[in-house]
């Protein structure tokens, strides 16, 4: 067989990347598994002045520490940022090789770690060299997984030694710790398992946001958006959280481990806050020893300019359609008349629904330019339908609306303004009259308000009295739920397998896209009118039933979470002040 000139040119390409990572991971750091660290460290010291080696990590991370003004001395820098590489790789070799008592000989701690048998979340971040840090973790007894997020199986992409290393490198700092790594690349059910058994956990949590919720914390000279969910996790359980970091003195190569606990917090803004001014500081003494400059562009604030940009960008107004030609009538027409700036798509799923009266109705609409009808061959159920419209387009927020649904003016503008103001939030329910946590007056409860106001005057009301305020929900309600696009990205569709017909999947989503950060917002200044339970007719409580068994199975602490919000009832003094002002409004009954 004849290989052509590209072929061996690629051998010849992953041939050099091999040697060059076999140099830079196990040769060179390699030598601390058998040379005295005082010399060991004088070797490598005098091998940082070679400016190819890890030259595709200094160099980007260079050029983006001095245009935020962090540089004195390019080579001096440099050289530093060569030397800590090295550093962090050697340990891992003096990890394999060094007794555990040899290892606490060369560094020094100021703090406390957890007691031992406590659930923790620790704090640390891509800054010197970590090793010793968790050396010292599991000498104290505390027992912690480290988070990562695992490579794919095949490794496309990834030079072959390169991946290998990072592989092995994973399994000793479980091995270490005397806990097994979890991966959060999809979810964080595994990091709330380990919780609850009692165990901590640690993670780097200095990664750009890109697309998941994130928490904008002041950093340096000014601000940057990070991840918002290891934050919010501790602040939702109320776990103690502590951040720690390993200094190296790049003269005599000592080194240093510092835990400091972070002030109780059930604000993940204020942790995260918290947890970044320790960074700030260190990267402010010692900027080349963050390795990661590289991504400084992604860790700027990206909200406001992809806001500007995306001001105009349609939202889809998806509608699953079935039974009911009058109230389906009734919810596109409101839709439709309603005034917006906002512009929208009205996207309608007609689920094969037997009365043709129905589809009838859908055809109609879709004669207006704003419509986009939509038809299953077969009755497949909510879930499909709305799962259907949802990936119509894939760069639009959505608005899931029951077809039982009906909104007035402005309704939309509403929704999407307090999307803007709160880019956390992955999803926003409106008041309704049913919309069990997010009901007026209550849930099961009927006012006058509605039919003496109309849906028109009392959405104003609301408007009025509520004009920008919200209230965090465990869950959004599904018969009007605004979705984040970002946040239905990241947390992926409804469960169709699971929830089947309806009933459930938006508390599955909502609960999903919490593991990643999203908050849920009731959005109090707009109150939607939702006849409630046509969309499923007789059906509803055998669904709501069956979906009932599969939150439970999912997530044990569901009812108590529902439980300890209707308990507190955060919304009250908003359904209250509504009732207040029609009592004082001549000829309103409430």
């Amino acid at each position: 067989m004849v290989m052509s000139g590209q072929s061996r040119l690629s051998i010849r390409v992953r041939l050099a990347l091999a040697l060059h990572d076999s140099l830079e991971l196990l040769l060179l750091p390699g030598l601390a598994a058998i040379l005295p660290w005082p010399l060991c460290y004088r070797v490598l010291r005098w091998a940082s002045r070679f400016e190819n080696l890890y030259r595709e990590r200094w160099e980007p991370a260079l050029a983006a520490a001095r245009t935020a003004g962090r540089v004195a001395d390019d080579r001096t820098w440099a050289r530093h940022a060569r030397l800590v590489a090295m550093i962090d790789h050697a340990d891992l070799y003096v990890l394999m090789t060094r007794p555990r008592r040899a290892l606490a000989a060369r560094f020094t701690r100021s703090g406390s770690w957890p007691s031992p048998g406590t659930a923790f979340i620790g704090y640390t971040f891509h800054w010197g060299a970590g090793f010793p840090a968790l050396w010292d973790l599991a000498a104290s007894g505390a027992r912690a997984h480290p988070l990562v997020a695992a490579q794919p199986e095949d490794g496309a992409g990834v030079p072959i030694v390169r991946r290998w290393y990072y592989r092995m490198r994973n399994r000793w700092i479980a091995r270490v710790l005397g806990a097994p790594t979890i991966d959060v690349g999809r979810d964080l059910r595994g990091v709330i398992a380990a919780l609850r058994a009692g165990d901590g956990v640690i993670a780097a949590v200095d990664v750009p946001a890109q697309g998941a919720a994130f928490e904008r914390v002041p950093f340096l000279d000014g601000s940057i958006e990070v991840p918002r969910a290891m934050f919010r996790l501790a602040a939702d359980r109320g776990l103690p959280a502590c951040v720690f970091v390993s200094d190296l003195d790049f003269v005599s190569g000592r080194r240093s481990v510092e835990v400091v606990p972070l002030a109780a917090s059930d604000d993940a803004g204020e942790l995260a806050c918290q947890a970044y001014a320790h960074l700030s500081r260190r990267v402010a003494a010692a900027p080349e020893a963050w390795h990661f400059w590289g991504s400084w562009e992604h860790f700027h604030p990206q909200s406001v300019v992809a806001s500007a940009a995306h001001a105009q960008a349609p939202v889809d107004v998806i509608v699953p359609v079935f039974g009911d030609a009058v109230l389906t009538r009734r919810c596109i027409e409101s839709v439709l008349a309603a005034s917006s700036d906002t512009p929208f798509e009205l996207v309608l799923i007609a689920d094969a629904p037997p009365d043709p009266a129905v589809l009838a109705c859908c055809e109609a609409a879709a004669v207006d330019a704003r419509v986009h009808l939509l038809r299953n061959e077969s009755n497949r159920g909510f879930v499909f339908s709305a799962n259907r419209g949802m990936a119509l387009h894939a760069d639009r927020d959505v608005v899931l609306l029951n077809a039982d649904c009906e909104v007035a003016d402005g309704w939309l503008d509403r929704l999407v303004a307090c999307a803007r103001a709160h880019p956390e939030a992955g999803t926003l329910t409106p008041f309704s009259n049913d919309a069990t946590i997010c009901s007026y007056p209550a849930t099961g409860e009927e006012s006058d308000l509605l039919p003496t106001l109309g849906l028109a005057g009392l959405d104003a009301l609301f408007a009025r009295e509520h004009a920008g305020r919200s209230v965090e929900l465990p869950v959004g309600v599904g018969s009007c739920l605004f979705i984040r696009r970002a946040c239905l990205e990241q947390t992926g569709y409804f469960d169709e397998e699971a929830f089947g017909r309806g009933y459930g999947e938006e508390c599955d989503f909502c609960l999903r896209a919490a593991q990643h950060g999203w908050r849920h917002l009731l959005c109090a200044d707009v109150f939607v009118f939702h006849a409630g339970g046509a969309s499923f007719g007789e059906e509803k409580s055998v669904l709501v039933e069956a979906a009932q068994r599969v939150l439970r199975q999912r997530w044990p602490d569901y009812d108590q979470r529902i439980g300890d919000f209707v308990r507190r009832d955060p919304i009250r003094p908003l359904r209250d002040a509504i009732t207040r002002v029609a009592r004082e409004t001549p000829g309103v009954r409430s």
